[in-house]
């Protein structure tokens, strides 16, 4: 997640769209966002975040994690409004920057897809659309077919 990026494109483009460097796309993408907040890849198994005991790992926890989301978000594509994306990016910064949270963030045991790209940015985004009833737009309903093409 990194906030300048998200702060930049939402002064230049009412819509914004990320692709992970390890996403390739064989169709044109088209993300029209003017009936939702987000688009996003695919929706998650959650059995990917079952283990996920905020307690046990965090000193900070933002009220929009207290609340289990039912469903998650794979951000392999990732786009919005600007002005919503830029809201989001701000809070997942500031839960991931806690001094409280340091120590899981920064940690080398953590320091992996564990700690940054599915706690930091999936389960979080997952949350906070959750907490604050964010409409979300699925590119890929069939997930079977998208982790393929994804891997």
């Amino acid at each position: 997640v990194s906030q300048s990026r998200y702060h930049n494109a939402s002064k230049i483009f009412d819509n914004f769209a990320h692709l992970d460097f390890d996403t390739t796309l064989i169709k044109p993408l088209e993300i029209d966002n003017s009936n939702n907040d987000f688009t996003i890849f695919y929706k998650e198994d959650p059995i990917h975040y079952k283990a996920f005991n905020t307690n046990e790992y965090l000193g900070w926890i933002p009220e929009e994690i207290k609340i289990r989301p039912k469903e998650f978000y794979n951000m392999a594509i990732f786009g919005g409004k600007s002005i919503e994306i830029y809201e989001y990016s701000k809070k997942a910064l500031e839960f991931i920057y806690n001094k409280e949270n340091e120590k899981f963030f920064c940690n080398e045991k953590y320091y992996d897809t564990f700690g940054q790209a599915l706690f930091g940015e999936q389960f979080y985004f997952s949350s906070y659309c959750n907490f604050f009833n964010k409409k979300v737009k699925v590119l890929c309903e069939n997930t079977e077919h998208c982790i393929a093409r994804h891997k």
